[in-house]
Parts: structure tokens; C-alpha cells; sequence
């Protein structure tokens, strides 16, 4: 079943990093636009799903109009739980904003979006509810195909307070991905300034 939407999990405080890190600017870009950009060249629709409230930069700060790739349509929603459920109220937001069944579900921190690995996990997924990367042992629950099918699921877990994304990978129909080793550059964590300048030194141009 081939890919139609992307979303952009960008909602989380982002504390150890002091800062919001849709804003945080790599070659010219937000980490926003640059999401934006390489998932544009995959799917025909991209939704970036922020945090609950009014407060923190707007996202017009995180994608001037003329970071917006042409053809392809973005949407910002907004994920309707107050304070900090984490990534999970993220998905919630995303799969009820669908227009189709599925989509890929992003992190806009990771470091690189790969085109191979979408690939990899749209096959496995096939017509299922969804297929989720297992790294090292470690459920990568924000870089996954989710179907829409899992909504009820996720508005139950959060209702209850459980807001554990890897948690979806044990859901009915969610296909776990042994990885092989190589995707350090996608997994690779960005979650202090530390890790973030060490990545800056070290990542290819």
C-alpha cells in the first residue's frame, strides 16, 4: 500500500536541549524545513503535529512559506492533550488528521531521514496496521508506519496516562523490523546541545 503522508512529530518541550528543536537551524534550515524537504520527495502530503496550547514559538518561525517544497501539501495540527504526553499524543493527532489509512511517523530530530528504510518498512507493514524498527534491541517508536486503525488504541493508552510510544510495536497487526547494524545515522540520538554539535562535526556533507 504505497504512501501518501508523512507526519512530523514535532511537538515535545525538548528540555535537555534547551530550546524547541523544529527551530534549531542546520545549513540554513530548521530542523522543521529540512524534514519537510526530504519527505517531500516520498510522500504528497506532510502534517506536523505540535504541541497542545498556545504557548512556545509559532510554527511559522520553525517554516517560512518559502521553506515549503511545491506539490506537496502541509498541515499543522495541534494534539489535544494539555501539558506533556510525549510523542504518543503526537501519533494521536496525526492518525486523526489522516486523509488515507497510514502514514510514516517522523521524529524532527532525526538525523536523516532514510528513503531505503521507508521503503524497507512499507513492505513489511503491507495492508497490517503498522511496522515499527527494532535497533539494537530498542523499539525506534517515532520512525514507523501507523495506521489509522490504531487511533482507538493509542485514546485508550493515553486516557490511562500511559503515554509509551514503543508500546505500539506490541499492538495487533504492528510488524516489528530487525535492523542490521548501519543506521546509526538515523537513530543517532539529538537530545542535548552536546549531541547535537558533536553531530555537526561528524555527519557527512
Amino acid at each position: 500500500m504505497k504512501l501518501r503522508e508523512a507526519v512530523v512529530l514535532a511537538g515535545g518541550r525538548s528540555t535537555r536541549m534547551g530550546m524547541d528543536k523544529a527551530l534549531i537551524v542546520v545549513d540554513g534550515e530548521t530542523m522543521l524545513a529540512r524534514q519537510i524537504r526530504r519527505l517531500a520527495a516520498r510522500v504528497e502530503r506532510i502534517i506536523v503535529s505540535r504541541g497542545s496550547g498556545e504557548g512556545g514559538p509559532a510554527p511559522s518561525d520553525a517554516l517560512p512559506p518559502d521553506a515549503l517544497p511545491r506539490g506537496v501539501r502541509v498541515d499543522l495540527v495541534r494534539d489535544s492533550r494539555p501539558g506533556s504526553s510525549g510523542p504518543l499524543a503526537g501519533v494521536e493527532a496525526g492518525l486523526d488528521a489522516l486523509d488515507g489509512d497510514r502514514a510514516l511517523f517522523v521524529a524532527v530530530d532525526t538525523p536523516v531521514v532514510d528513503l531505503a528504510l521507508v521503503e524497507r518498512l512499507e513492505a513489511e507493514a503491507g495492508s497490517r496496521a503498522g511496522a515499527v524498527p527494532l535497533w539494537h534491541g530498542r523499539v525506534q517508536g517515532t520512525f514507523a508506519i501507523y495506521s489509522r486503525a490504531l487511533l482507538p488504541l493509542v485514546r485508550e493508552m493515553l486516557d490511562r496516562g500511559d503515554g509509551r510510544v514503543h508500546a505500539l510495536a506490541r499492538a495487533d497487526g504492528v510488524v516489528p523490523v530487525v535492523l542490521d547494524e548501519g543506521f546509526e545515522h538515523v537513530f543517532r540520538p539529538l537530545n542535548t546541545p552536546g549531541q547535537l554539535e558533536a553531530w555537526r562535526r561528524e555527519r557527512p556533507d
